[in-house]
C-alpha cells in the first residue's frame, strides 16, 4: 500500500451501505434498482464517502427493520428491490431518493406515527436525547448524521408515500 487513499462513487457508497446490512442480517436478501443521472455519481471526497455510507447504512437497517418482509414470522422472499435514484439539481447539487416498498402485513398507520415522532424529534434538534436510545432512532440518528455535515435540516425528506412505500430523500 503506498499509502493513498482509494476513491468512490457515490453509487458505491450506498451500495457498501446496503451490503453492511446484508452482512449484519441475513435475512436482509432485498436488492436495489438504480436510476442514475451521470452527473451525480460523482467521486467522493473520503470523509463524504464515509458519510453516506454511514447514511446509506441507517437508511437499509431501517427499511430491513420497517418494511415488514424480512422479519422472523414473515417467511416472505417476495420482497421487492429498492429504488435508488441520485439526481443532479442544478449545477452543485445531488439529491439521492431511496424508496422501498412496505409490506402488506405492516401496520403503515404505526409507520407513518413513526415518521411523525421522528419528525418531532429532529425539528426539537433532540439529537442526544436519541444517543442512548436503541429503538425507534434511525431516522433521528439519520438527520443526525447528515445535519452533523452542515446540510441543515431541509436536506433530508422522508415519509409513507400511498401507503404502500416509505421514501428518504437527502
Amino acid at each position: 500500500n503506498d499509502g493513498a487513499e482509494r476513491s468512490f462513487t457515490l453509487q458505491t457508497a450506498i451500495e457498501i451501505g446496503f451490503k453492511s446490512v446484508q452482512n449484519l442480517h441475513s435475512r436482509f436478501n432485498g436488492s436495489l434498482r438504480w436510476n442514475i443521472d451521470d452527473r451525480a455519481n460523482v467521486v467522493l471526497h473520503p470523509q463524504a464517502f464515509q458519510m453516506i455510507n454511514d447514511v446509506s447504512y441507517l437508511i437499509f437497517g431501517n427499511i430491513f427493520e420497517h418494511s415488514g418482509f424480512y422479519s422472523l414470522t414473515s417467511h416472505r422472499t417476495d420482497a421487492p428491490p429498492s429504488d435508488v435514484k441520485i439526481e443532479a439539481i442544478g449545477d452543485s447539487k445531488i439529491r439521492v431518493q431511496i424508496i422501498s416498498a412496505i409490506s402488506s402485513g405492516e401496520n403503515r398507520d404505526t409507520i407513518e406515527e413513526n415518521c411523525l415522532a421522528a419528525r418531532r424529534k429532529i425539528e426539537s434538534s433532540a439529537y442526544m436525547e436519541v444517543v442512548q436510545q436503541k429503538k425507534k432512532t434511525g431516522l433521528v440518528r439519520l438527520a443526525s448524521r447528515i445535519e452533523h455535515e452542515d446540510n441543515g435540516p431541509e436536506s433530508l425528506k422522508f415519509g409513507v408515500i400511498d401507503g404502500s412505500f416509505f421514501e428518504v430523500s437527502f
